[in-house]
């Protein structure tokens, strides 16, 4: 089985200094299949582009709104449940 390719969320050059995790490709559709489900009128069109979006303007819906990852990531306990089929 192939490990999932991680991405530095946050980051254009690739280096960890700001503490950011890095986040799988799983964590990133995790991340909006959670907003899409849980957030608001506005994270959810976030999440429906950021769904449609290639890596590269996934990566910069994620830089342009922390919050985002914040609120619905992988460190969420809505992401986290969604995930594992449970309802939030």
């Amino acid at each position: 089985m192939q490990k999932p390719k991680q991405q530095w969320i946050g980051l254009s050059s690739g280096i960890k200094s700001n503490g950011l995790i890095p986040m799988t490709e799983s964590d990133i559709f995790w991340t909006f299949q959670t907003a899409l489900s849980h957030g608001g009128g506005f994270y959810h069109a976030l999440a429906a582009a950021g769904i449609k979006a290639d890596p590269a303007n996934k990566r910069r819906l994620l830089d342009a709104f922390p919050e985002l990852r914040a609120s619905y990531g992988p460190t969420s306990r809505m992401h986290k449940r969604l995930r594992e089929g449970v309802s939030a």
